[in-house]
């Protein structure tokens, strides 16, 4: 089996938009403060949401190198505290 960075290429990102509600997701979870959390880093949205709950850790990960980039942004200006 060809491995993923063979088969596409991850120099840009491919769409902007998660359609996932954070809400949804949030409810669905259950995160508890002082979890440790796994999402999709996508546009940064759902995983920025997750620091609603309290979790002791998010982590965000993205096949595209683009997008996994992207969460981190808006850290700037949000208001401390903020991991």
């Amino acid at each position: 089996m060809a491995d993923i960075r063979e088969r596409a290429k991850f120099d840009f990102i491919r769409y902007a938009n998660c359609w996932e509600d954070a809400d949804i997701l949030r409810d669905a979870l259950c995160v508890r403060p002082g979890d440790s959390c796994l999402s999709i880093a996508s546009s940064g949205d759902n995983s920025l949401s997750l620091l609603a709950d309290a979790p002791r850790l998010v982590v965000a990960f993205d096949l595209n190198p683009a997008a996994a980039r992207l969460p981190g942004a808006p850290r700037r200006g949000l208001p401390r505290p903020f991991p």
